[in-house]
């Protein structure tokens, strides 16, 4: 359920402090700003009831948004409780409670970390995220953070990202009509992976659907977990680099909580070990994409056939009984707005 999302975090607090138990403890979560919540104007997906405000679609997206309201007051909500208080107010959720020990203040910070943005998500429909959680335990203040960061990046100079657009335009010849349409969808798999990775409010929120395109990617490519490794080896690729480098990918794809859902998770010293090997499979799937695209282009490299553009006649049929019920259920008339 969180196995890429459970980053090792810390309390950050003033050199020389501490914190002391029991304790009155202040946690704030600090909200990415709404207008629904914090009353500043904002564009959404709710529309106030009695409001005379219109929709604006962005031809160029496809998405529709509600117009901006008048400014109005923020929310302000408690909740009573008997160890202490819950509360919203504008973009600000605080719990005021009394902590026995540094692992009940744990408990505390992780279950509205974790659980109170997915149950507020059911009531608004533009799904609040933490941008950042603070407080106060006795007279310590403190940061909630993630304790140590990785990243990739990429070293270049403006030489060598024209010589990279250059090149891109050129292969776009390898694509007309349906031409390397296998190869075409691997190219967009690891084009969706690579915004997951920076759509997020952190690296890690869809870092499991990450994995699932960069599977597809190799997948679409390959085949299963045998022709990707006689492909990769036909592009050679040594056995080390395909067994550590991209049979993984397959594998958590199918095990560990990509496609199917967990709740169990692995252990802190197993996901430290996981969170480093993710960091760094984007930048191996590009240069693997980059090597088979220079080589079709040169005529030293084959793609798989690809499927028929259209179902079979099987899938075709199970698909109309799908499309079926679905109609039954939502009508044959478009809608322009629908109202949830």
């Amino acid at each position: 359920m969180l196995t890429y999302r459970l980053q090792p975090r810390c309390y950050k607090t003033a050199p020389g402090t501490e914190f002391t138990f029991p304790a009155q403890v202040v946690v704030e979560l600090t909200l990415a700003d709404q207008g629904i919540i914090s009353g500043v104007l904002t564009q959404s997906r709710m529309l106030m009831e009695g409001s005379t405000r219109g929709t604006i679609w962005d031809a160029n997206t496809g998405r529709t948004v509600v117009d901006s309201p008048p400014q109005r007051e923020s929310l302000d909500v408690t909740r009573v409780f008997n160890n202490g208080r819950l509360e919203l107010k504008g973009n600000v959720v605080r719990l005021v409670t009394t902590c026995a020990s540094q692992e009940h203040l744990d408990s505390n910070i992780a279950s509205i970390f974790f659980a109170l943005p997915p149950l507020l998500n059911l009531g608004l429909p533009d799904p609040p995220t933490v941008k950042r959680v603070s407080g106060r335990c006795g007279e310590t203040e403190f940061g909630w953070e993630h304790t140590l960061a990785r990243s990739a990046f990429t070293i270049t100079d403006m030489e060598q990202i024209a010589q990279n657009v250059t090149e891109s335009f050129q292969r776009l010849e390898l694509f007309e009509g349906t031409s390397n349409r296998r190869l075409l969808a691997a190219a967009q798999y690891c084009f969706v992976a690579s915004r997951l990775l920076v759509a997020g409010e952190s690296p890690w929120e869809f870092m499991s659907e990450f994995v699932l395109n960069m599977s597809k990617c190799l997948e679409v490519l390959f085949g299963d977990r045998d022709g990707i490794r006689s492909q990769l080896s036909v592009l050679g690729y040594s056995e080390e680099e395909i067994e550590g480098d991209f049979i993984p990918i397959t594998l958590l794809r199918a095990q560990f909580d990509v496609a199917h859902p967990r709740l169990a998770e692995p252990r802190a010293e197993q996901l430290a070990v996981l969170y480093r090997y993710l960091t760094q499979s984007e930048a191996r799937l590009r240069m693997l994409l980059s090597r088979v695209l220079l080589r079709v282009a040169a005529g030293t490299y084959v793609i798989l056939p690809a499927d028929e553009i259209y179902l079979g006649e099987g899938e075709q049929k199970r698909f109309d009984l799908l499309i079926e019920s679905i109609t039954t259920r939502i009508g044959t008339q478009p809608d322009e707005h629908n109202i949830l």
